[in-house]
């Protein structure tokens, strides 16, 4: 009997050192094959090359702050290297515990002077949050160069488009809130609204360089102050003190200083009152020339407010729109007559018709791109006005070897000579830097950071 037990003891000893022989205990490297999970739970397939050709079942994946939707979403690509373990050393139950980079995939900063002085979260398509102590700056970059926003101790916030278009949209209402505000536009610059108004309780004013300044309203009030101005005043005799409506007589209005007023009956007996401020006195015509002189002065003002194109960038052979803004000049012909910005030969003649309040015409540029830079004129009514730029661009591409290998995570600079456009890119894993839409001409590459080569 004693016999007996100690094989049995011996047989479970065996058995027990035969199962964990088949354990493993150490992590692993292994490559993903698959991350399409059937079941959704963001689980990998990986390959072991030193344990042959098969992959593993699907593989749960360590994340940070993993929980019901919430955590740090990075699930490994396919041929990612990735470091397994085991559940109890069952090479049934697999765990990716991360992912490492190697000499081939590398990391999306090098840390070349050994200070380790950023934390960098890098998509596959290049878009980058970077954390920069160095600098004191945190940068939010989009992979295909188009904007970038920084925040920095230095600078502040800057939020800089080098391509495309900037647009802030809310629902209710918008503010802005500063020290002092500065707008500049290199084209038109517009404001559009139901109603506008600007209050300034200090120093204000307004100027206007151009041949024609038009205002349009029902009522214009321009109150001078203190200029020492002639004030012209035009009404009706119900609104003329000290006039007889069954008369040519004249009713005398004394502008004085300012603040001074002058009174007289209205017809129907009321009281009526007038201020005028500035000039020399006045003397205000009988009710016929008051009316006529009013109409005359109500009669609208014809003119070409402003023009510009569609869009300020376009690819070779689109069409585009060119528009202008007029004033009573509807039915009247416009000739838009669009020439090079470079060295201001002709590129193309096109026409519209005035509408209630613009004129619209379109234009094809160049298939092969011409001058690269367009402005148009256009002419109604004997009046014209001028539009800002046009600009064709085309996508680039490169690829930047340096020291015979590919130049990852290297920050170019692409410069069109013509315009002096500079466009920004950063190349990926294989030393491409891709660029959609960079201006048509002379291009110049600059090496703007190498920190990745």
């Amino acid at each position: 009997m004693a016999i007996f037990g100690l094989a049995s003891f011996f047989a479970q000893q065996i058995r027990t050192a035969e199962a964990e022989a088949d354990r493993v205990y150490e992590a692993v490297i292994g490559i993903v094959v698959d991350i399409k999970d059937p079941e959704k739970q963001c689980r990998v397939k990986v390959r072991f090359p030193t344990l042959g050709p098969d992959s593993t079942w699907w593989c749960p994946v360590v994340a940070l702050g993993a929980g019901a939707d919430r955590g740090w979403f990075t699930l490994p690509e396919v041929d990612d290297e990735v470091v397994v373990g085991f559940e109890h050393g069952d090479l049934a139950r697999p765990v990716v515990l991360g992912a490492i980079w190697n000499g081939k995939d590398r990391a999306p900063d090098a840390n070349a002077d050994g200070d380790n002085p950023r934390r960098v979260i890098r998509s596959k398509r290049g878009h980058t949050v970077t954390l920069d102590d160095k600098d004191g700056a945190i940068r939010l970059a989009d992979g295909e160069g188009i904007a970038t926003v920084t925040i920095a101790a230095s600078a502040g916030v800057t939020l800089e488009a080098a391509q495309g278009d900037v647009a802030i949209q809310c629902k209710d209402d918008l503010q802005i809130l500063a020290g002092e505000i500065a707008i500049t536009a290199r084209g038109a610059c517009e404001l559009i609204g139901k109603s506008a108004g600007v209050d300034a309780t200090g120093t204000a004013g307004v100027k206007v360089n151009g041949n024609l300044v038009a205002l349009k309203g029902s009522t214009i009030d321009l109150n001078p102050g203190g200029v020492a101005t002639a004030a012209k005043a035009t009404g009706t005799v119900s609104e003329v003190p000290g006039a007889d409506p069954g008369s040519n007589r004249p009713a005398q209005v004394s502008p004085g200083g300012a603040g001074d007023s002058a009174t007289g009956d209205a017809p129907g007996g009321s009281a009526a009152t007038t201020s005028a401020t500035g000039g020399a006195p006045s003397t205000a015509p009988g009710p016929a020339a008051a009316e006529a002189a009013a109409d005359d002065d109500l009669e609208p003002i014809p003119a070409l407010l402003s023009a510009t194109w569609s869009t300020t960038t376009a690819r070779p052979g689109e069409t585009v729109k060119l528009l202008a803004m007029c004033l009573d000049l509807s039915g009247q012909p416009a000739t838009f007559t669009i020439r090079s910005a470079i060295d201001d030969s002709p590129a193309g003649t096109t026409r519209g018709t005035c509408g209630e309040a613009m004129v619209e015409a379109t234009w094809t540029t160049p298939t092969d791109g011409g001058a690269g830079t367009y402005t148009f004129t256009v002419e109604a009514g004997g009046q014209a006005a001028e539009a800002g730029l046009l600009t064709l661009v085309k996508p680039f591409a490169a690829t930047l070897i340096l020291d015979e290998v590919p130049a990852f995570g290297v920050e170019v600079e692409l410069e069109t000579v013509e315009t002096g456009d500079r466009v920004r890119a950063i190349a990926d894993s294989d030393g491409k830097v891709t660029i959609p839409e960079a201006a048509i001409g002379t291009w110049r590459l600059h090496l703007t950071s190498a920190e990745g080569a």
